[in-house]
């Protein structure tokens, strides 16, 4: 429906170009072909941010289907839930339910961005992205406790 070819280059084109529409400009070359499983994917931490902002922005109703269900929601289901041991101890017990996140992992690269609903009542928008450190439940843990912390729980 966007013009370009079903290809894994045109996806990655569609994409850079309904985020620019949108505001969001990436790095020329940041998506390599949109799975984010790929190494050769670039994206900047602050560049997911910026998504994550617009998606979660009140002025763009047509994006409003992303904040429902779309990120896991710590310490209650997908890759943040009890099933991964994700915010079931403390310190991060006392973020179940108030980080919205996805969850990236590779071999030496963890990375969580998503959402946090602080006890201010905002909604802080984050995006962490480690590079060349164990891929253990201990890293993944330790980039919990930093999500936990724009909660104010911790």
């Amino acid at each position: 429906q966007t013009g370009f070819p079903a290809t894994w280059q045109g996806a990655a084109d569609a994409a850079d170009a309904q985020l620019a529409a949108l505001g969001v400009t990436l790095t020329p070359g940041s998506v390599y072909d949109g799975s984010g499983l790929s190494r050769a994917d670039r994206l900047r931490p602050s560049e997911v941010a910026a998504a994550l902002r617009l998606a979660f922005d009140p002025a763009q109703p047509q994006l409003a289907g992303l904040q429902s269900g779309a990120l896991a929601v710590a310490g209650v289901n997908g890759t943040l839930g009890p099933d991964y041991r994700r915010y079931v101890t403390r310190p991060t017990r006392c973020a179940a339910g108030l980080v919205e996140a996805k969850t990236g992992s590779l071999s030496g690269v963890i990375s969580l961005s998503g959402i946090a609903r602080g006890g201010d009542g905002r909604v802080k928008v984050f995006s962490f992205l480690l590079n060349r450190v164990p891929s253990t439940l201990t890293t993944r843990r330790a980039v919990d406790r930093l999500a936990a912390t724009l909660t104010g729980c911790w």
